[in-house]
Order: C-alpha cells, then sequence, then structure tokens
C-alpha cells in the first residue's frame, strides 16, 4: 500500500505535464482555419452568340452564384458554399440548362472552372460542362508558368494539336471536343501557339505568360473559323479569359546570322523554308543579322551547308517567330578543308534577369574528344570568393550544351580534355547582364584548344580566338609585414596575402 501511494502522486505529475503541453500546440495544425479550405469557383462560357449564364452552387444550408456570364466571357470567383454542391447552369430568362443530379465534390484549396461548351447537335445552344480542377500548390518556381489545352469547338469528328511555336514547332497536346490535357511547365514570358486542325494550321497566336502562372489554352468556335483564348486561372477577376492575339504574316519573322569558325570558306547556306541566307562565306567571320520569314509551313525544316559543289551537313530547325539563330561553320572532325559540320545556336524569346547571364559551350575540337569547360573562382555580389561553375562537363565532339545561368562579371575560363585530362586552354572575358553567351572550343596546336566567346548582340566582322590566359600564384615573401593587400585588375579585389 506505501508503494502504491508514492506512484499515484508521479502519474497524476506526468498527466499534468501532457495536458499542458498540448495546450501550447497551433490549432490551426489540428483543425484548419476556414480560409485553408477555400474552394473557389467559376464559370467560363464558351458559346458564341445568344445568351448569358449563370452557375449556381446549390449546398442545401447555402448557395452561391456567379453574376451573368455573356458569350465567350468567364466570371469573377465565388466561393464555394461547402465541399460539395449540386451544380446547375442557368439561362438568362432563369432556365435551368444543365442540372446535377449528384452533388459534386470538390478538392480543397483549389480553383474549379466550369467551362460552358456549345451543342453538337444544335438542339440547343449549350449542353455540356466541362470541370477543369487547378491545384495552385506549389507554385511553379520563378520564371516558370503552368499550361494545359482545352478544346472547345463542338465537334467529335475533328482533332486539334496544339504545337509551341511555329506550326512546324515542338508538339504540346491533341484534343477532340471536351477534351483536356495535364498542366505542362514552360518558360515564363511571350508565348507563341500554333494550332493545327490535322495536318492544317489554322491559328498562330501569342501571349504573355507570367511567371508562376497556370493557364489554359482554349479553341473555340466552328470549324473553320476557330478563335484561342487564354485562360488565367489564378485571376480572380472576369478578365481572367482573354483572346489570344492572331500574328500578322508581316511580324512572323525571325533574325538569321552566320558564324564560320573554320579557316575555309564555304559556298552557301540553305534553310529549306527560306531559300539561301549566305553564298561566299570566308573563314574567320560573324555576319550581320538578316530578317527571313517565320512560320512558313507544318513540315520540319532544315538548315544545310554547301562547300566544294556538295551538300556538307544539314540540321533540323524550326525558324520560331522572334527568336535569333546563329548558325556556326565548323572544321571537318579531321580539320580537312573543307569546313564540313554546322551548329545552331539560338536565343528565344524568354528574358534573362538582368543581373545574370547565359552561357552554353560547342565543343568543335574534332577528332571525337570530350571536353569540360568550367569557370575559375570569381567574385560574388557580397564580395566574396566562391568556386566557379560547370558551363559543360564531359560533352561530345559537335555537340551543343544547354545554357547555364551564372552572375555577370569576370568570367575565368577553364577547359580540360584528352586523355589523361589535361589543360586544353586557359581564357578570361567578361560576362554581360542579358545576354547569351556562346563559347566555342577549337582544337589549336600542340593540342592545346583555341577558345572563341560570343554574345548575342556581338557585331559582325573578323573574328579570333581569345587570348590566352595563364595561372598565377602569388607568394607573399616580405617578413616585416604580417598581410599585404592585393588586387589584379577586375579578377581578384580585397585579397590579402600573410607572410
Amino acid at each position: 500500500m506505501k508503494a502504491s501511494r508514492c506512484f499515484l502522486p508521479i502519474v497524476v505529475c506526468v498527466v499534468l505535464i501532457g495536458i499542458t503541453g498540448c495546450e501550447q500546440e497551433s490549432w490551426n495544425l489540428v483543425s484548419p482555419p476556414p480560409n485553408a479550405d477555400t474552394i473557389m469557383v467559376r464559370l467560363v462560357n464558351m458559346v458564341e452568340g445568344g445568351t448569358s449564364y449563370v452557375l449556381q452552387l446549390d449546398a442545401i444550408t447555402a448557395e452561391a452564384r456567379t453574376s451573368a456570364v455573356p458569350p465567350l466571357s468567364a466570371s469573377g470567383w465565388i466561393k464555394s458554399p461547402a465541399d460539395s454542391a449540386y451544380v446547375r447552369v442557368y439561362d438568362a430568362g432563369g432556365k435551368v440548362l444543365k442540372d446535377a443530379a449528384a452533388r459534386t465534390r470538390f478538392n480543397k484549396r483549389t480553383v474549379e472552372t466550369m467551362v460552358l461548351l456549345p451543342s453538337t447537335t444544335g438542339a440547343q445552344a449549350a449542353d455540356t460542362l466541362v470541370r477543369l480542377v487547378t491545384n495552385p500548390s506549389p507554385l511553379p518556381l520563378p520564371g516558370r508558368a503552368q499550361l494545359r489545352f482545352l478544346c472547345a469547338v463542338p465537334d467529335t469528328t475533328l482533332t486539334y494539336e496544339v504545337r509551341l511555336g511555329c506550326p512546324s514547332g515542338e508538339f504540346f497536346d491533341r484534343q477532340s471536343f471536351r477534351g483536356s490535357g495535364a498542366f505542362r511547365e514552360l518558360p515564363a514570358g511571350e508565348i507563341v501557339v500554333s494550332i493545327l486542325r490535322g495536318s492544317e494550321p489554322v491559328a498562330i497566336v501569342r501571349q504573355e505568360l507570367h511567371s508562376q502562372q497556370f493557364a489554359t489554352v482554349i479553341v473555340a468556335g466552328r470549324a473553320p473559323a476557330v478563335r484561342v483564348f487564354l485562360l488565367d486561372e489564378l485571376e480572380a477577376s472576369p478578365s481572367a479569359l482573354r483572346e489570344m492575339l492572331p500574328i500578322p504574316e508581316a511580324e512572323r519573322t525571325a533574325l538569321v546570322r552566320w558564324m564560320n569558325v573554320s579557316q575555309y570558306h564555304f559556298d552557301s547556306i540553305r534553310i529549306a523554308s527560306v531559300g539561301v541566307i549566305a553564298s561566299n562565306g570566308t573563314g574567320q567571320f560573324l555576319s550581320d543579322y538578316q530578317r527571313v520569314p517565320a512560320c512558313s509551313n507544318a513540315l520540319s525544316d532544315t538548315v544545310e551547308l554547301y562547300a566544294n559543289g556538295v551538300r556538307q551537313d544539314a540540321v533540323p530547325i524550326s525558324v520560331e517567330v522572334g527568336y535569333r539563330y546563329t548558325i556556326v561553320v565548323l572544321d571537318a572532325p579531321n580539320f580537312g578543308a573543307p569546313a564540313s559540320r554546322l551548329a545552331v545556336v539560338v536565343r528565344d524569346r524568354s528574358g534573362i534577369a538582368g543581373d545574370s547571364c547565359q552561357w552554353q559551350v560547342l565543343n568543335a575540337t574534332g577528332q571525337g574528344q570530350q571536353i569540360t569547360a568550367f569557370l575559375g573562382a570569381r567574385l560574388d555580389a557580397a564580395g566574396s570568393y566562391h568556386n566557379g561553375e560547370y558551363l559543360a562537363n564531359a560533352l561530345g565532339d559537335g555537340v551543343l550544351g544547354p545554357p547555364v545561368r551564372i552572375p555577370v562579371g569576370a568570367v575565368p575560363i577553364i577547359v580540360r580534355g584528352g586523355v589523361p585530362e589535361r589543360i586544353l586552354a586557359l581564357a578570361v572575358d567578361t560576362a554581360r547582364a542579358g545576354r547569351l553567351h556562346t563559347l566555342v572550343v577549337l582544337a589549336g596546336r600542340n593540342g592545346s584548344a583555341d577558345i572563341y566567346t560570343l554574345s548575342d548582340d556581338a557585331p559582325s566582322g573578323p573574328i579570333a580566338p581569345r587570348p590566352a590566359g595563364a595561372i598565377i600564384q602569388f607568394v607573399n615573401a616580405v617578413a616585416d609585414r604580417t598581410a599585404l593587400r592585393c588586387r589584379i585588375g577586375n579578377m581578384v579585389d580585397r585579397s590579402s596575402l600573410t607572410p
């Protein structure tokens, strides 16, 4: 009994500690606040002509209604009164057009878009309601956006295809009436899309994709005349739906130039859909940009190099509206005449943040040699040194690597390659804000390499390799001072050398 009496206070004490600990927990974790479960709903009326429509959510104990939505328009958001409701659509006269037989269950913390589509039979103006769900968590990364496609053309025998850029551009999605695809991540900025019916282009349009945006491309109307809209899923107001602007044929152009890093001349460069864009090209030269037509057809395109009267190389290309292209002419893999290889450097419409730039590497060393290109240690914005970034790793011969974003400023370039691996080239350049820089690496003398650097706004004229750099080590051999302050041009600043 004595032991029992001693045990009881201990148990009570533990229980009290547990209870007081629970009182300090956040009740938001156990029972989230009401706004965390918010479900926002809107109506999009994709019926041409005719009347306006109203969407009603009936949760028995409460209801919510949108405003009247005119043809080819969207309502603002309304908050669902519950996590499930009967969904009804009324016309302007109050007649029920769509009446759900069962409650629609919504997903918490989402945007629910109800898209009213026209009838395929013509018995009535509209008879189809498509539900699109957007979960905005997590948001896309800054500078990125999410895009999907909905087909609202009321003909079940037709299929529409979306391509990024021109009709010969990258495939995005293909849908028939009422069909919608999944979101796909793209760079933010101006976007050009082509709509094809079968192999026939029916629209080439453009619009701005904002950073961290969720958007839906909607093709509406009746064949053969269709219209293209962009719905901003996270825009709460009726202005979320906007018609994408057709690109006039006169504005469907791109800029093209060539850069011959070979010592040999070439006869001509030809783009299949455009024709000859350069002739009698001299070695070691960068041309001016010239404007060429874009979006000429729906077929895949090629750029071809001719030398000594023979086609030496051909690479695929899609000439896109507003893009800038640099066609690089390279030596043959064995460095003999004539120049016989091509590479195409592409600057798209997307912007580059003002405090950074992009670099990409083209390996033209020949004979199948791989290279690795990276930067030496550099000063960062805070005045501290940090290790350099890799621009390309084990890049194959004749391959153009992907762009790498780096801070602006002095760029100490190191290129390694060979077996065993060794330093092939050293150089120093300057990375400028908002520019795309291309590093072209060619074989040099005695197993070394030559480096050419090219920015997307470089002036035309003769070109030459970057002056060779060097690795220098400084030693403080003065015994009567504790440290020496050291500064070397714009490469080394506020450095301290101890004895």
